[in-house]
């Protein structure tokens, strides 16, 4: 690189003199009058991204790839040089773009360490697992209010810990039509599938064969949980299978079905090969041209039956004649998929955290921000907003009513003693087009003071 000096004889010690004291004497490199010495570069490659963060990596990385890093290093030096020499230090545009940029950064950076990593490797981690789970689902109706359900929620769970059978009770009182005459049971999920943190959260942190000891809000209604089975996950698996209809052409006889396919099954016990019987005999039409090959499949795929015998199965096992809607099945299981690394599947559980947990997780975090930064909302002011709040809508015409007129400077909170008045609650809420076009009403109102204090305080913690 022109311009400047590597004093690369350096690079062989380093595995000998890394972390001592005299590093900061040691130059490896310079340019016009200045020096880069070696504690400098030893940080600075410690917090190279994907590095283990201690400069004793050093030990194991190739000179080359220290003589890369350095170059980038240097180059790096000499721009931040040349911006000074050009007066970027001291140009109030450069440096308003500088903070702009250090608080989004910093926003990005804290939230990634403070609720994406640690919950992505949490959903990660539990995905390994798959849960079976019922559920006694319990609403407010005419019969009952908000304070009556959760009192007869309570009453259930004792009358279910002293003894009473759940499947009979879910039967009796759960609103939830598809599972009450299954027991409550809703088969087997895991995280992720679940559009509820509060229901996930209890069914992870329940026994098999026990019931989660309180009623669960999942925003939807209240939910008496009892986890009945749980398992290592088998991400998908691959199987072929025969079928023999119950109807054909003259008619539906089961019996005559059974019989097929009980036949099949013989054959194949004495050595028929289960790929030719299929395509010789089955009657789903698609997968007999492929000797029975369904492909890979995840859970919950098929109807229930053939799901649940399928994942029972070992390797190279055939299954037992099992029947569903549609016929008699012989299923055979090929070869099942192996769980992903964390880096294949991260994208993924990125997706999945920002759908299901993120929103919950995120007004848990400006909770506990409330608290640390003293966050006062001014509740005058918000009644008096709502007392108004028929004649306004959010959106540009907030800037000509009645509301911005009286109370458009008056705080609506402050953070930290900094009063923050009710005009940059709407400016922050037109501009990131949030409930446009809206009428207020006090739950709008709520979660948009929510959302820019939110925004302002994890801005303040970053």
């Amino acid at each position: 690189m022109r311009n400047a000096k590597f004093i690369l004889f350096f690079i062989p010690l380093i595995v000998f003199v890394s972390c001592a004291p005299q590093n900061s004497k040691i130059v490896v490199a310079e340019y016009g009058n200045y020096k880069i010495y070696m504690d400098d570069f030893e940080k600075a490659y410690a917090r190279n991204p994907g590095e283990a963060g201690k400069f004793v990596k050093t030990k194991t990385d190739s000179l080359e790839s220290l003589k890369k890093f350095l170059d980038l290093f240097v180059t790096y030096k000499m721009k931040l040089r040349n911006a000074e020499v050009r007066g970027y230090t001291t140009d109030a545009d450069m440096q308003k773009e500088l903070r702009d940029y250090k608080i989004n950064i910093g926003t990005t950076l804290f939230l990634e360490d403070a609720l994406y990593e640690p919950n992505i490797r949490q959903l990660y981690e539990r995905r390994k697992t798959e849960l079976r789970a019922s559920h006694i689902f319990l609403t407010p109706d005419s019969t009952m209010n908000e304070k009556e359900i959760v009192e007869f929620g309570n009453q259930l769970i004792q009358r279910i810990q002293k003894g009473e059978d759940f499947a009979a009770l879910a039967k009796q009182y759960s609103k939830d039509t598809y599972t009450k005459d299954k027991g409550g049971d809703v088969y087997f999920f895991t995280a992720g599938q679940i559009n509820s943190p509060q229901l996930e959260d209890a069914v992870y942190n329940t026994e098999p064969g026990k019931i989660y000891p309180q009623l669960v809000n999942s925003g939807f209604g209240y939910h008496i949980i009892k986890l009945t089975d749980k398992r290592t996950r088998r991400p998908s698996i691959r199987a072929e299978h025969i079928l023999i209809r119950f109807s054909d052409s003259t008619g539906t006889d089961t019996a005559k079905a059974l019989k097929e396919i009980q036949e099949i099954e013989q054959k194949i016990k004495n050595g028929a090969d289960f790929g030719e019987m299929a395509l010789k005999y089955s009657q789903d039409k698609g997968s007999a041209l492929q000797r029975g090959d369904l492909g890979f499949f995840g859970r919950s795929r098929m109807v229930k039956e053939f799901d649940e015998t399928a994942f029972n199965l070992k390797k190279g096992e055939i299954s037992p004649v099992v029947k569903t809607q549609f016929g008699f099945h012989l299923i055979r299981l090929v070869d099942e998929s192996t769980y992903p690394t964390y880096q294949e599947e991260k994208d993924e559980l990125r997706d999945i955290y920002r759908r299901v947990r993120y929103k919950s997780d995120f007004e848990k975090l400006v909770e506990k921000l409330k608290t640390e930064f003293n966050y006062q909302q001014n509740k005058e002011t918000f009644n008096i907003i709502l007392s108004k709040s028929d004649t306004v809508k959010i959106g540009p015409g907030y800037w000509t009513s009645k509301i911005k007129k009286e109370t458009g400077e008056e705080e609506i909170f402050n953070i930290n003693n900094k009063s923050f008045p009710v005009d940059s609650l709407f400016s922050f809420l037109i501009k990131k087009g949030l409930f446009f076009n809206r009428t207020l009403d006090s739950k709008i109102l709520y979660d948009g003071i929510n959302q820019y204090a939110g925004d302002l305080l994890v801005r303040e913690k970053a």
